[in-house]
């Protein structure tokens, strides 16, 4: 029974879809249309109705996204944490983050944009924290990129009265690379300022 059902339910939705692809009106089946950020397609047909796809987006030039990233509330240190969560390097991090912005802005919806990128920068802070091992200074990325042993020396001797033991060296490196990962750059570097005026 089963041998002659199989054939028969087959066949018939195969002549239901094709009298339902016969019965749509070519002209009307598909429209494209050119909008200023790109090209979108509305496809219709009568089982389904109207959807509208995005085909394609304009290219948003190099130039344009770094412009876009440098006027924008992102810095350095947003786009050097967002590189390790993207796995991207930090210039395509910047140019991902403009691109973002320039598309969100010409779809109306810049705050939405602004909003998201914001939220994947705490969560993007949140994996680089879960990496960081206190007293483990290999597994401090952003203080090896950018800072040396007598930066955190002389912040030790800077938040310790002028004393700096190994111990206090080792939570300068600790509560450098955490204050880059939370965005306190400033406050590092107006430590660090304060701190070489003292040597």
């Amino acid at each position: 029974m089963n041998r002659r059902v199989a054939p028969a339910l087959l066949t018939s939705w195969l002549l239901l879809v094709t009298l339902t692809l016969a019965a749509q009106r070519s002209g009307q089946s598909a429209i494209i249309r050119h909008t200023k950020d790109g090209y979108s397609t509305q496809v219709g047909t009568p089982l389904t109705g109207m959807h509208e796809l995005q085909v394609a987006q304009r290219f948003i030039t190099s130039e344009r996204a770094f412009n876009a990233f440098f006027m924008s509330e992102f810095d350095f240190w947003d786009a050097r944490i967002l590189a390790d969560y993207w796995d991207l390097n930090i210039r395509n991090s910047k140019l991902n983050i403009g691109r973002k912005l320039i598309r969100n802005q010409q779809n109306g919806t810049l705050d939405l944009a602004i909003n998201s990128l914001n939220s994947q920068v705490r969560r993007a802070r949140e994996q680089y924290l879960r990496s960081v091992r206190y007293g483990n200074p290999s597994t401090y990325a952003l203080y090896l990129e950018y800072y040396t042993y007598n930066d955190a020396r002389r912040l030790a001797q800077l938040w310790n009265n002028g004393n700096a033991s190994p111990r206090q060296i080792a939570e300068a490196k600790y509560a450098i690379d955490r204050g880059l990962a939370l965005g306190n750059y400033d406050f590092i570097e107006a430590s660090l300022k304060r701190a070489r005026q003292m040597d």
